[in-house]
Formats: structure tokens, sequence, C-alpha cells
């Protein structure tokens, strides 16, 4: 390493007191910029935290935004729109599913995340991004969701109400519309808003367009379930006696079906990278990277249609997939 290009960022500001941290997040907004948002404990005020959010300008820090809330943050994630900033993809692609997208009557009345109407559909949809705030995306210990924008002079703004506590939330778009994909560890049960997805999660990732998940299994390996958010994800049935709620997934025994692979037993889902390579760790601690078959003939794609032939022919020699696809994509 080298330690000359290494830039320690130190943090000065009377609001920020560092033994008092429970929660971090780093993040570059639209503009560029980078921020770091920290979540406090309040020890005058036991059930209170406190939001603090800096951005980095010339290698100095900055406070944009102090924050206090009447209860305490259970977990915290950034908006979708800080998320997949930078990455586009055309509405016709968008499949139905509106069965996780439209949040129950039962639920709090007013969801403004969720409120696209103006956004989605407008000619101008340059104008529609510009237009989507930034936010980050907190989780209270009452169960509700509230978004914070990072803009200051901006109040937070009550979402919906999740079935649990979750201990790690991700905000992603699901068909043009944004969802949260919360997960309890203790239950392994993976939500969609307020619908549950899985109940034998044991870890996800959300990366643009993708949602990833390890589903614990009772043979020897468990199960690597990789979908794509634009296109339409499995949803109860119905049919089945005593689990009418929970999703039909696909079964490794099926041929053909590329959303699903074995994976070892006990591995863990660390990240998914921008390009196709899925992090897992091993029960033994070790790392190690795979390329889940439906991310990367995905990946391909877009490169074979923004005609980055080069690129996608190596890929496809590194991977043993049949070059016939160059021009399968579009033969005309």
């Amino acid at each position: 390493m080298d330690h000359e290009n290494v830039k320690v960022l130190k943090i000065s500001h009377e609001a920020f007191d560092p033994s008092e941290v429970t929660k971090m997040v780093l993040f570059k907004s639209r503009d560029a910029v980078l921020h770091i948002s920290f979540v406090l404990n309040l020890p005058q005020h036991p059930g209170q935290d406190k939001i603090l959010i800096f951005k980095i300008v010339d290698s100095q820090p900055e406070l944009a935004k102090e924050l206090t809330l009447s209860s305490k943050v259970n977990s915290i994630c950034v908006g979708a729109a800080i998320q997949n900033s930078g990455y586009e993809i055309s509405k016709q692609f968008y499949a139905d599913n509106s069965y996780y997208i439209d949040v129950a009557d039962t639920n709090l009345d007013s969801n403004p995340l969720m409120d696209f109407h103006d956004d989605f559909g407008l000619e101008n949809e340059e104008a529609a991004k510009e237009k989507e705030p930034e936010f980050l995306v907190i989780q209270t210990m009452d169960k509700k969701l509230s978004k914070v924008p990072v803009a200051d002079g901006q109040d937070i703004a009550e979402m919906l109400e999740m079935p649990t506590l979750c201990s790690q939330i991700q905000a992603a778009h699901i068909s043009g519309s944004e969802c949260i994909i919360g997960f309890n560890q203790q239950q392994m049960r993976l939500y969609i808003n307020d619908k549950i997805f899985s109940n034998e999660c044991t870890s996800f990732h959300v990366s643009q367009t993708f949602l990833s998940f390890i589903n614990s299994t009772q043979g020897l390996s468990h199960e690597l379930f990789n979908y794509d958010l634009n296109k339409q994800l499995p949803k109860p049935t119905g049919t089945s006696a005593g689990g009418a709620d929970l999703p039909q997934h696909p079964r490794l025994d099926e041929s053909g079906n590329f959303n699903i692979r074995a994976v070892e037993r006990g591995s863990k889902i660390v990240t998914v990278d921008p390009g196709t390579r899925t992090v897992l760790q091993m029960p033994r601690g070790n790392l190690e990277g795979i390329h889940p078959r439906i991310i990367l003939l995905k990946k391909l794609i877009e490169d074979i249609e923004n005609l980055n032939y080069g690129k996608a022919f190596k890929a496809l020699r590194q991977h043993k997939i049949d070059i016939n696809l160059l021009y399968d994509v579009n033969p005309e």
C-alpha cells in the first residue's frame, strides 16, 4: 500500500461525538459529492437518536444536516435514487409487480416514497430523474420506515410500516417504483415492502437491477437466487395449504432456470459488484467470487446492444458461453 496517498478524514464538530456513533452510511449524491451519515446515541435522552450528515468538500467535512429523532434508529440505508445513480433502464422492460409495490390498505395511508405518478410517465424522463429527491431510509424501533432527505430544509416523512424489525434494509427500484427490501436475520425472513418474499433467507444484497439472496435448505448445499427486479417476481399462488402467503420460488431440479444455483452450505453474500461478480463468504471465512449466469447474460446483452463487441467477446470466452450470442441478440 502506498501510504503517501492515504488520507485521514478528521471530523471535528460540537454536535459529533465519536463514542456515541451507532451506525454509519457513506454515499455519493447525484452531483458526485461524497457524504457521510452518522446515527448517534443521545445519553441525555435515552429514547432518541440524532442523525448527522456531512458532505466532503475539498477533503474537509462540512455539516449538511442535523436532525434529532423522537425514536431510536434500528436500521438505515440510502434511497434507490442514490444507489442506482447513473444507471438507466427503459420502461419497456418493466413487468407487473404490483403485488409487492402496492402497500396493504391496513398500512400507512400516506406513502410519499412510492408516489411516482407525477414522475414515471413524463415524456421527459430526464426531468423526472432530476425531480426524484435524494434521501436516506431509516427504520425506527416502532417498525416504521421513514425517509430523511439529504438536502437541508426538508423534513423527515413517514413511508410505511414493516411487519417486523429488520436487521438490514436496502432500497430498490422494482418495475420503476421504489420499494424497500428488509431482512430479519433472527427469523430468516426477507420482505419486499410489507410482503414476505422468503422465510429461509440467510443473507441478501440488492444491486442495480437484481435481488440476490441465499436460502437455507435441508440438503448439503444452500440455494442462491437472483431475480431481475424489472421482470415479474414470484408471488403466492394461494393454492398451497398452510403456505399460501409465501411466493413459489423455482427449484434446483428444474432445468433451464437461471434464477437459482447451488452454493456451499453456510455461504453468505458479501456484495454484488457493478459488473457480474457476486462475492460470497464461505463458512471457513474465505471469500470467493462467482458469476451467476442470469446476471452475466444480462450484462453481455447490454454490451452487445451498446456495440461493445470486444468486451462481450472476451466475456463469452472467459465464461464459456456460446459465441453465437453475438448474433442471436439482434439477428437483423
